[in-house]
Formats: structure tokens, C-alpha cells, sequence
């Protein structure tokens, strides 16, 4: 097995010193030199070299992130989708052997298990000499977590190369044949990881239980029974052997020290390691900052780079979500009857409503009388006409900057000037920019209010043109940060919008110590809801599905699907169902993420399956796990279906007219183009506001075939190990 350069560099070396000594002498062991033989001699040398172990985990080589987003159908590898000449072999489908992050995976999951195998035997060494029960449980305690690894690490070689076919390895190599192992068949494969998993399930630590691993003592991070448990039902599910899968994922559900955390939890360094986490890496600047960051000692991550902006000190980013993705986070329904979904709107003295809930004045002064310029909804206006247009107000003010005339009704009839940009009016923006504006409510007492322009869940994902309730990178404007030269969408998820202004400002001026959610509770409920209706065969299952959707889609802000008069329907009367009636109009919405296929109401196995498939797991998990979506899309069989489906849907992109807030901009009409949204002829005239039809996967539609289902094993393996042999089923 060849596990990297310089592992075997070091190996052959020692050993070629060795064979070429024929002197006792020369082959005596140096006293004063650190051997194996010395190290593991005891449990603080096992846990140390558990360190290695978990230090293999951390490395995004692991996860590639961009590569396996770019090779599913969540991301586009390039700025601008006029141009679809790219040249990046994980969307066009063309990788082959040499590619380097497939190589660079291989490479670091077998430096893990070498590591994880450095441990065991070294346990296993000292078992005899653990004769205290404080001690046992010590040595048992970083047994289950080596043996997790080498099952977790196997368990993610099986998933992505070679048709689950790859070298099962157990032992440390002594010798340099030793590396050289061939492939282990797929099923007994899984048969060894899973023996190792659940090892780990049933020694390891429960979260809630009195043992727990804890921040008290520095173990918050190291893993869990559950995260034995959540692995072993994946790859049951993975099998579609739902009720294997679904048994793991019930221990998890029932232990109540799981719960949701609150929308914004789970993507930035606010509240890490909360309730909803299963398996965690956890980043920090505080230690080895002199290394570089590409170190693998360096213990952040560079993620942020990878998907945030130029214009906000990224990379570009690397991968953008998809027309398809970023379409159904902006149309995502919010639900009015959740709290979390309503604004309160500020007022001037006048009580016209103040854009973005902000007074940005602009001051002048005219023939010695001065005035403050703002933008502004005027309700009398909204209430005579419908219209919701936003207005550049100018009034006279006093020294002290209050309006010289308080009464609306007496104000000057050029008080008001319709903003107007390149490609319209400017309105108030809505997730559809068909409609173009969002609606205006008002309470009892007077107050105005509208409700939020996204879901949480999509706010939180990525950047939208129409949003207006989360800032990024300290803009109240999004396009004010973002004005990436034509692109049309970028990811929230990864990036430092919420505490920098720009991803420089970090300690290295590009790392980032946001953890990276391995698995996550809500993962888990969407894999259950799978299990319970056997993968859309089982109608039985599908009250209690729902349930376990909703309890996400409720966190997430949105509508619940299904029936609120289905059996068990957990938040009937209290939040918005596909059946119940909007809360300010009284009427069914039916346009349910304004997509005419979709049903009106979710309530067979299938629709719910079709759900999962291609709404909630994408939007919940995208750019999640291990290579979360492109597992679902093969294990549900429609990988290159996916793309050819996509490959014919056109799409454009969009004039979204907004009035800056930066300091000479202030107040001015502009627009941001380029956000993808549906192409439909018969509604959208030739207009500026409108590009001509696009489209994407169109290569990926033609060259995905079931030889780019898994990894090849890479050609460095191929080449330096004479026993491997690519057995595919």
C-alpha cells in the first residue's frame, strides 16, 4: 500500500540501512533514539499518537469539497454561465488516474488508517499491562476511537473508488512488500469497517450520558457512540437496507441531547459544536499559526477562500451553487405563522417607510436653506395606488437636522421623486422578481410590516440580490459587497461574512476557523424520513416521515409539506402546511415553490421521496459531509439522468434594480445583474432586464457514464504497487 512519498521514503531508507549492515554492531538499537518498540508503552503515548490520528481527520484533502460539489450538481466551476467552456474535469466528468485530488484523497484516508493501525497495535501491545479499571476504560476508550477511524476512513475509500474495491488494511507494514496490498471485494470491505464501527458505537461515549466527552476537560471534539452509530446507519441506508439503517439512526432520535440548533448555527464559528452536531472537525487560530497555511499542521481551514468572493478577499470563488439551486433558495416559501419570518419596519416622522429600515441622509444646502435627501416607501402612495415603489425624499431641515415641517399632508408636492434605474423602478425586493416587490402589512397599533424575502435556511446558504434581512462581509447590501463581475450567486456556507469585512482580515489573511459539519441531526431526521418509507415503496411510513421533515423545514423558516390534518402532524395550527391558509390572505397557496410539477400537497411515498431527492436534502446539506449529494444522486441511480434533466432546462439572468448605501453611492440607483433565475418566453419580453437562454451539465449530460461513478484508483498506486488489482463488480 502506497500511503504518500514521504511515509515510504522514510520506510526504505531505514531499511536499506539495515540490510546493508552486517555487522552485530551496526544493527544494534541506539538507546538514546525514539523507536517504536520504545513509544507505545503506555496509554500517554496511545493517546498521543491518537493525535495523528485525529490530525489525518482535519485534512480537507479528505473532503475535497470543491471537486465533489463541482462533480454533482450543486455547483458550477466558473463566474459567468454565458461561458461554459470550462475546463474543470470534476463537472465536465472527465477526471481520469492522475488527477490530483483524487490522488491526494487516496493518499491521505490510507495515511489515516496507517496512523489509527500505529495505535491499535500499539493497545494492543500494553493491553496486559492495564490491570486498574481507570486504566482499562483508558485503553478502551482510545481503542473505540482508533477503530472508529480506520472504520470511518475505509468506509469513505469504499464509497468513492474503484466500485467500492480497495485494499483493507489492518495492520502496521514492516516491511516494504507490506504496503503492497490488493483490493478487498466491496462487500467484505464494508463487513470490516462496520465490525470496526460498531466496536467503536459500543465502547465510545453517548452525548447526555455522565461520561460524556466534555469542554471541562479539553475532549470536546473527540468522537461519540453516536457518530459510530450515525456512520454504521448511513451505510446501511447507502445499501438501501432500510431497516438496518433506520435501527442506527433510532438511537441517535431517541436520545434527547440531540436537537435542532436555531438556523444560523450550524455554518459559522457562532455556537460550533452545538446540540444538532453528530461528527465535527473542529478549526482554530489559536495554535501552530507559524506554519503556512497549506501546512497540514496548520489547524484551520482555507475553505473561505474557496467560496467567497474576490471583492471580499476569496478566491473567486471556486465553485459557485447551481441556476437550479440558487432558484429554489430564492423561491424557498417562508412561513408566515413562524416568528422568525416577520420584520418590523421603521418610519421617519412622517411615517413613510425607510428603506432598509435605515436613515441614509444626504445633506445639501440651497439658497442658505438646508435639506436631508433619503430613500423611502410613502404608505399614502402604497394605500391610493398599489404602488411600491421606493422615492428619493428631500425636506428642509433645521440646524439640528429635524424636519422643518412635521405634518405629511403639508409637505411640498416635489417632496417625493420616483427612484427609477437602467432597467425600471426601484421596489422593494421579493423572492420572485416577476411580482417585484413584497407585501405590506400593518398592525393594530400602526406599525408596518412584511415578512422575510427568503427562508432563513437559504439566507444562511448563500447570497441572494433580493435579500435584504442578512448582511455579508458588514454591507447591509449584498450586490454593495458582492459585484463580482457578472456572476450570479455565491455560497454563505464556509465563509467569514458574519464577523470580517473581508476574508484578509484573518490571522494568516486567508485561513478560517470555521468547523466543518461532518454530520449533523438534521442529516440524520432526512435519512430516517428515507428509511420510514423505504426509499418512497412504503406508504406506512409516511406521517412519520413527514413529521421528521417538518421538524427541518420548521427550523429552516419555511412551509411544511404535507397536510396539517395528517396523523401526528407536530405543528398543526401553529405553523404553515401545503393545505393551510395564509395567514394575511386566508387563501391555499398552491404555487408551492412555484414550480407547476410539484404537488399540492406531498402525502404518497413517492412525492415525499421525490422531495427529499430533489428539495429538502439539497438544501439542507449542500456542500455537506462526505460528498453527501453526489452519493444520494448515485445511490438513488440518477446521476446522469440528474444532468440530462438539468442540460434542458433554460435559464437567464436578471436586472435586480437597488439603491446603494456607501458613501457618495448613497441613496442612487443602481442595478446588479446576473443571478439566474427561470427562462420562460411566453412571460418575459425582450427587455434589458433579460439575457437569452442558458444552460448547464449540457457536457456533464453527455460524458457522465457509470466508469465516472467512482474514483479510479490513482495511477501512483497503480504504478508503485505490483499486487493491486482494480476489481470492479
Amino acid at each position: 500500500m502506497k500511503l504518500n512519498k514521504y511515509t515510504i521514503g522514510v520506510f526504505c531508507s531505514a531499511f536499506a540501512i539495515t540490510l546493508a549492515s552486517c555487522d552485530d554492531f551496526l544493527t544494534q538499537k541506539n538507546p538514546n533514539e525514539m523507536t517504536t518498540d520504545i513509544f507505545w508503552s503506555n496509554l500517554s503515548d496511545c493517546n498521543k499518537g491518537l493525535t495523528a490520528v485525529y490530525n489525518s481527520f482535519k485534512s480537507q484533502s479528505n473532503f475535497a469539497v470543491v471537486s465533489e460539489s463541482n462533480r454533482s450538481d450543486l455547483t458550477w466551476p466558473g463566474v459567468w454561465p454565458k461561458y461554459p467552456q470550462t475546463t474543470n474535469v470534476f463537472y465536465l466528468h472527465t477526471f481520469n488516474d492522475a488527477e490530483q485530488d483524487i490522488v491526494n484523497k487516496w493518499s491521505q484516508l490510507y495515511t489515516g488508517i496507517f496512523r489509527a493501525n500505529q495505535v491499535i497495535e500499539g493497545l494492543n501491545r500494553i493491553k496486559e499491562t492495564c490491570t486498574t479499571p481507570e486504566d482499562q476504560r483508558k485503553w478502551e476508550l482510545i481503542m473505540g476511537q482508533a477503530r472508529f477511524f480506520r472504520g470511518l476512513f475505509h468506509f469513505y475509500l469504499n464509497l468513492s473508488y474503484n466500485n467500492g474495491n480497495v485494499p483493507f488494511m489492518d495492520f502496521v507494514p514492516k516491511s516494504e512488500s507490506d504496503f503492497f496490498q490488493s483490493c478487498t471485494p466491496s462487500d467484505k470491505v464494508k463487513e470490516l469497517y462496520r465490525a470496526d464501527l460498531q466496536y467503536a458505537e459500543s465502547v465510545l461515549p453517548v452525548v447526555g450520558a455522565p461520561d460524556e466527552w466534555s469542554g471541562k476537560n479539553g475532549d470536546l471534539g473527540r468522537v461519540t457512540s453516536g457518530a459510530a452509530s450515525a456512520v454504521l446507519g448511513t451505510s446501511y441506508l447507502y445499501d438501501q437496507m432500510y431497516d438496518e439503517a433506520k435501527a442506527y439512526f433510532q438511537k441517535i432520535i431517541n436520545n434527547s441531547s440531540y436537537k435542532l440548533a436555531g438556523p444560523g448555527d450550524n455554518f459559522t464559528t457562532k455556537n460550533e459544536m452545538n446540540s444538532e452536531s453528530i461528527l465535527e472537525i473542529i478549526y482554530t487560530h489559536e495554535y501552530n499559526t507559524e506554519y503556512d497555511v497549506y501546512s497540514q499542521q496548520i489547524l484551520s481551514n482555507i475553505l473561505n477562500m474557496q467560496f467567497a468572493p474576490g471583492t471580499c478577499g476569496g478566491w473567486g470563488p471556486t465553485a459557485f451553487p447551481s441556476w437550479w439551486l440558487t432558484r429554489d433558495y430564492t423561491y424557498e416559501p417562508v412561513d408566515k405563522r413562524n416568528p422568525q419570518n416577520k420584520v418590523y419596519l421603521d418610519t421617519d416622522v412622517h411615517g413613510d417607510i425607510l428603506y432598509r429600515n435605515k436613515l441614509n441622509k444626504v445633506e445639501t444646502k440651497v439658497n442658505g436653506k438646508l435639506y436631508n435627501s433619503y430613500v423611502v416607501l410613502n404608505p399614502d402612495s402604497i394605500e391610493k395606488n398599489g404602488t411600491m415603489v421606493y422615492y428619493t425624499k428631500k425636506i428642509e431641515v433645521d440646524a439640528s437636522g429635524n424636519p422643518v415641517i412635521t405634518d405629511r399632508n403639508s409637505l411640498p408636492k416635489n417632496t417625493y421623486v420616483k427612484l427609477v434605474s437602467g432597467v425600471g423602478e426601484v421596489k422593494p425586493f421579493k423572492a420572485q422578481p416577476k411580482d417585484g416587490t413584497w407585501n405590506l402589512y400593518k398592525e393594530e397599533d400602526g406599525r408596518y410590516y412584511r415578512y422575510l424575502n427568503h427562508s432563513p435556511r437559504a439566507s444562511y446558504s448563500i447570497i441572494m440580490p433580493t435579500e435584504e434581512d442578512l448582511n455579508y462581509y458588514g454591507q447591509e447590501i449584498t450586490m454593495d459587497a458582492w459585484m463580482y463581475s457578472n456572476a450570479y450567486g455565491a455560497y454563505r456556507k464556509y465563509t467569514n461574512w458574519d464577523t470580517r469585512t473581508s476574508e484578509k482580515d484573518s490571522p494568516k489573511n486567508m485561513d478560517s476557523d470555521i468547523n466543518f459539519r461532518v454530520i449533523r441531526l438534521a442529516d440524520v431526521y432526512l435519512m430516517y424520513a428515507e428509511c420510514l418509507i423505504k426509499g418512497g415503496t412504503d406508504e406506512s411510513g409516511v406521517p412519520e416521515a413527514l413529521k421528521y421533515i417538518n421538524k427541518v423545514r420548521e427550523r429552516a423558516g419555511t412551509i411544511l409539506i404535507g397536510s396539517e390534518n395528517v396523523q401526528g402532524a407536530e405543528f398543526k395550527g401553529v405553523r404553515t402546511y401545503q393545505d393551510t391558509p395564509d395567514l394575511e390572505t386566508n387563501v391555499v397557496d398552491k404555487s408551492f415553490y412555484h414550480r407547476s410539477e410539484d404537488p399540492e400537497i406531498i402525502e404518497t411515498a413517492q412525492q415525499v421521496m421525490k422531495h427529499l431527492m430533489y428539495k429538502e436534502r439539497p438544501l439542507e446539506l449542500s456542500l455537506e459531509g462526505y460528498a453527501i449529494r453526489f452519493m444520494d444522486l448515485r445511490r438513488w441511480g440518477i446521476v446522469k439522468q440528474r444532468f440530462q434533466e438539468l442540460s434542458q432546462v433554460p435559464f437567464t439572468t436578471w436586472g435586480i434594480p437597488y439603491v446603494s448605501l456607501k458613501g457618495a453611492e448613497m441613496n442612487k440607483a443602481k442595478v446588479m445583474w446576473g443571478w439566474a433565475f427561470d427562462y420562460d418566453q411566453e412571460n418575459i419580453d425582450a427587455s434589458p432586464n433579460v439575457s437569452g437562454p442558458q444552460y448547464q451539465y449540457q457536457q456533464a449530460a453527455i460524458n457522465y457514464n457509470d466508469d465516472k461513478a467512482y474514483f479510479p484508483i490513482p495511477n501512483e498506486e497503480a504504478i508503485s504497487n505490483p499486487a493491486i488489482v482494480k476489481v470492479l463488480n
